[in-house]
Formats: structure tokens, C-alpha cells, sequence
């Protein structure tokens, strides 16, 4: 009997830990997805002024030249009409 009583306490012991642990890892969870979120932000917004500078290094550009800007190998041309 005793025996008994002590294998029902240690499963009580085990699904109480794994009942925080999944606490726990819903936390996490919710923490990376907000992470995620605003890194997303930063990206988006990173990449809309890479876009804005090679648009404007496009426009300043001398005429009918092709601009490599940065690692992206991104390739603006300029062309100015000649009339």
C-alpha cells in the first residue's frame, strides 16, 4: 500500500513540474513572438531606407550609369532624356 501512495506522490511531483515547465516555456513563447514582431519592424524598416538611398544614389547619379550598391549587387539606372 505504501507503495502505492508514494508512486501516485511522485507522478503528482512529475505533473506539477511538467505543468510549470510548460508555463515556462508558454513564456518563452510568448516573449520570442514579440521579439520576432519588433525585429520584423526593424527589418521592414531597414530595408525600406536601403531602398530610399539606392533611389536616391539612382537620382545623382551621372547619367546612364549603373550604380552596385552595397553586398546586394542592387543596380539603378539612371537615364536622362536627351531631348
Amino acid at each position: 500500500m505504501e507503495e502505492r501512495a508514494l508512486a501516485r506522490e511522485l507522478v503528482r511531483a512529475r505533473l506539477q513540474d511538467l505543468a510549470q515547465m510548460q508555463k515556462k516555456m508558454d513564456t518563452m513563447r510568448k516573449s520570442l513572438g514579440k521579439l520576432l514582431a519588433v525585429q520584423l519592424e526593424f527589418q521592414v524598416a531597414i530595408e525600406e531606407d536601403q531602398e530610399r538611398c539606392y533611389e536616391l544614389a539612382a537620382v545623382w547619379a551621372p547619367e546612364n550609369q549603373c550604380l552596385v550598391v552595397s553586398n546586394h549587387l542592387e543596380c539603378y539606372w539612371r537615364w536622362r532624356s536627351t531631348g
